[in-house]
């Protein structure tokens, strides 16, 4: 059944959505609702035609809808066959691009894989070395500047003294979920552990720690352990920095830290982010 909203009702009598309420409280009709959207009230056609008729009011006819013009076939340019051969040219290049970038990617992630292994101290490679793509000529390297002797210090100039060397911070362990669903645990000292997540060996291992990092395509965010007069408690909060602030949030105790957890916080805080 086809149902007029109120606001268009008004438009067809050409009267103010007042008047309108008022003639419908005089003729006793009730407004339906709208099956899509119960905010919006909507009248029948003979409804609208009763009110027309009520207050000899008359109501626009329909106008027909113009048909589209039809479509004008426009004759080809002299050198299109020139133009379908440099396309096709285009497309092979195209191609030819894909493949050098899909072997840049997986060189990255080897030197990648590489580096974390030489910071990890872990004997076999993390992640299977690729199939071998079509190799490609890569830019050549600019020649190195000439050596020029160092200047030798003035006596009578007093030494300089060396800038203070602030330490590093610590590296707190990281749990990686990557694309293809497996987590990785990587810790400073022991390497990649050899844990299963959500297990109870999984949440022992939380246990000792004060904080860790969480790394997956949703997003990524610190979290670190909340303390209470310098004492640690089994609640863990998740931060982040962005517009130099740091913003925290809530994630819950020890035993509620599983992977799907941490997943719906990453999502959180990268929704979050992205509407500040």
């Amino acid at each position: 059944m086809t149902l007029v909203p109120l606001h268009l009702c008004g438009a067809r009598l050409r009267i103010d959505p007042k008047t309108l309420r008022r003639w419908l409280s005089l003729a006793q009709i009730v407004p339906q609702s709208d099956p899509l959207d119960a905010r919006k009230r909507c009248l029948t056609p003979a409804q609208l035609r009763s009110l027309a008729r009520q207050h000899a009011r008359t109501l626009p006819e329909d106008v027909p809808p113009t048909p589209a013009p039809l479509p004008v076939a426009l004759p080809l340019p002299p050198d299109y066959p020139a133009l379908r051969a440099e396309l096709s040219s285009l497309k092979d290049r195209l191609s030819l691009l894909q493949e050098q970038v899909a072997q840049l990617t997986a060189a990255l992630i080897r030197e990648r894989d590489l580096r974390l292994q030489h910071l990890t101290g872990v004997a076999q490679p993390l992640r299977p070395p690729t199939e071998a793509l079509p190799a490609f000529s890569l830019p050549t390297p600019l020649p190195p500047l000439p050596s020029t002797p160092a200047p030798s210090p003035d006596p009578a100039s007093p030494p300089l003294k060396p800038l203070p060397r602030h330490p590093h911070p610590p590296v707190i362990p990281l749990i990686e979920v990557r694309d293809d669903g497996s987590v990785v645990l990587i810790d400073p000292q022991k390497g990649i552990l050899p844990l299963v997540p959500d297990t109870p060996a999984w949440f022992d291992w939380l246990a000792t720690l004060p904080s860790f990092r969480f790394q997956s395509s949703s997003g990524r965010f610190g979290v670190q352990r909340k303390t209470i007069g310098g004492l640690p408690t089994r609640e863990w909060r998740a931060y982040t920095h962005f517009k130099n602030r740091q913003r925290c949030f809530s994630l819950g105790m020890t035993e509620a830290l599983t992977i799907a957890r941490l997943e719906q916080m990453a999502a959180t805080i990268t929704a979050r982010l992205t509407i500040l």
